[in-house]
């Protein structure tokens, strides 16, 4: 969930590039509540997503599986069976309701693939791609 403005630009700019290449899926959006959603005859290329974290100074490249969702959708006997992808991002509404600056949550979507780790004392955030389920089961091998 991003603050509104910031939500707004994202889609924008993913609308720009993205949608002068795919028809957007507007019945895909009323249905589903995500968006933008395209229609596409193959994978989609999407652009990349960076977050960037200020104070730190870091940044994360998030693979496109972790904001972009594609599926198909139709092939219940009446319509084709049509490949589709939306956007994993949301509207986190208005950022005049937060104290302290604007504040965005990355959802367990986002989080996918990633050990983060949270340094309360000096305020910071870390993240490492992993693969979670090697890493689960080692913790777990007693």
């Amino acid at each position: 969930m991003l603050p509104a403005s910031l939500y707004n630009s994202v889609v924008a700019e993913f609308d720009r590039r993205v949608g002068g290449i795919h028809e957007r899926a507007s019945e895909i959006e009323d249905k589903t509540g995500l968006g933008p959603c395209y229609y596409a005859d193959k994978a989609v290329q999407v652009p990349t997503v960076t977050v960037h974290f200020v104070g730190n100074d870091s940044n994360v490249v998030l693979p496109s599986k972790n904001y972009f969702y594609e599926f198909f959708d139709g092939g219940d006997g009446r319509r084709k069976k049509t490949r589709v992808g939306c956007l994993m991002l949301m509207n986190g509404g208005d950022e005049a309701e937060l104290t302290g600056g604007p504040g965005a949550t990355l959802g367990n979507y986002q989080q996918q693939g990633f050990e983060v780790v949270y340094d309360l004392e000096r305020k910071r955030v870390g993240f490492a791609r992993r693969q979670c389920a090697s890493l689960w089961d080692r913790l777990n091998q007693n």
